[in-house]
């Protein structure tokens, strides 16, 4: 039987509309890859008794119950309380973690007050889950054959907590023989992919199907099937290759840049990058991922004309004629860059992310991209929708799965 998972995220200042509740997102796409069920997400205000009640009305419904926020040291701060009084348990202080919390805030030259003891305040019976990044320490407990999981709001302290700590007692308690393959695919729209292969995973009651649109990369598919009927799917996988195996770029967890990365750096490929419209976006992204300055060795983020003649050597003429927007000053961006920095590729784009400078001849959403690799530049017109955020992110995500093409020798 399929495990069911509620996800409770607590937090005035997210019903309120102040963040966004990036950790029940989160939260529920790890579970889901996992093949456990989330039933319900709730966000509840920091109120000892909603909180308490929610709790309460969850464990009865769910096999896991993952609630987050509440667990600094102020007033308002109520997780820890509102749980004990659901399970009827007592909290104590655990000496040994308020040593160490203070320990390790004084090693961060942090000042201690009074109230930083609340945080080693540990729900009876309970096990302490460890924090790499805050203070706040999370919570384990078990009741009564179910899990409950306490953990911060801060999705930086959260995530890494739910990787290294959630996810490995989930996975021991799983005795399910449910299988989940995800299929990722890009640069190709939702509606297409599904109109393409919709005969092939529909027609099959051996699986059961979820699509979802990974932000501005493309549509996700989902296959959850019996270990028993691992061949079956196979052939199905096979056929979904045959027709849009070009638009996949994985199968399972990794992400486009992720994908990409890995194959630069197997292969010792370096890589310098020159931006425009995306004002240093592909560099942030590219910089995310660990170990990518052996190969990554520049980026020049010329957003002027003036910039672009005097730090790559665009012509004067080209921007003239053509205009900065336009295949041929990309081309010398994306070859002047890998000179400059003696690269194997250098990356260049150039575009109008709007909501202003568009043109009937060159509207917003109008983006160039340059690849320069192996003595030869692909150049590559696209057409981008959204707003001005959306398009400098879709044409990241544009530059990587051009990229794996190339690298794949597909162009």
């Amino acid at each position: 039987m399929q495990k069911k998972a509620i996800i409770i995220t607590t937090g005035d200042e997210i019903l309120e509309g102040l963040i966004l509740n990036t950790n029940q997102q989160y939260i529920s796409r790890r579970l889901n890859e996992l093949g456990i069920k989330v039933i319900r997400a709730i966000s509840v205000p920091d109120d000892i008794d909603l909180i308490s009640q929610m709790v309460e009305n969850s464990l009865k419904d769910a096999d896991f119950v993952i609630i987050s926020g509440g667990l600094g040291p102020t007033e308002d701060d109520l997780t820890r309380e509102a749980v004990a009084r659901a399970l009827k348990r007592n909290l104590l202080i655990d000496e040994d973690m308020f040593e160490e919390i203070k320990n390790r805030l004084k090693e961060k030259g942090i000042e201690i007050s009074n109230n930083i003891k609340k945080q080693a305040m540990l729900i009876e019976r309970a096990n302490f889950l460890k924090n790499d990044v805050g203070s706040a320490p999370g919570q384990m407990i078990e009741h009564r054959g179910k899990l409950l999981f306490v953990l911060p709001g801060p999705p930086d302290e959260l995530k890494p907590m739910f990787e290294n700590c959630v996810l490995p007692i989930i996975r021991s308690k799983m005795k399910s023989d449910l299988i989940v393959k995800i299929y990722r695919f890009s640069g190709i729209p939702e509606a297409l992919l599904e109109e393409t292969i919709r005969d092939i995973i529909y027609n099959e009651s051996i699986i059961k199907v979820s699509t979802t649109l990974d932000s501005f990369i493309g549509p996700t598919i989902r296959l959850t099937y019996s270990q028993k009927n691992s061949e079956k799917v196979k052939e199905i996988e096979n056929r979904i290759i045959e027709k849009v195996g070009k638009y996949l770029y994985n199968v399972g967890d990794k992400r486009l840049d992720e994908i990409v990365i890995e194959r630069l750096l197997k292969e010792n490929i370096t890589l310098s990058t020159a931006e425009s419209c995306t004002g240093g976006l592909l560099a942030s992204k590219i910089v995310d991922h660990p170990g990518i300055s052996r190969i990554y060795k520049g980026s020049i983020v010329c957003y002027s004309n003036e910039s672009k003649m005097k730090l790559l050597n665009v012509s004067k003429e080209s921007l003239e004629i053509h205009g900065a927007v336009s295949s041929q000053v990309v081309k010398q961006m994306a070859e002047n860059v890998a000179k400059k920095f003696s690269t194997d590729i250098g990356i260049a784009v150039s575009g109008i992310a709007g909501p202003t400078g568009g043109t009937s001849e060159k509207p917003v959403g109008l983006v160039y991209m340059g690849i320069f690799f192996k003595g030869k530049t692909r150049i590559l017109e696209k057409r981008y929708s959204g707003d001005r955020n959306s398009i400098r992110w879709r044409t990241v995500y544009g530059v990587f799965n051009e990229l794996r093409k190339i690298l794949l020798g597909m162009r």
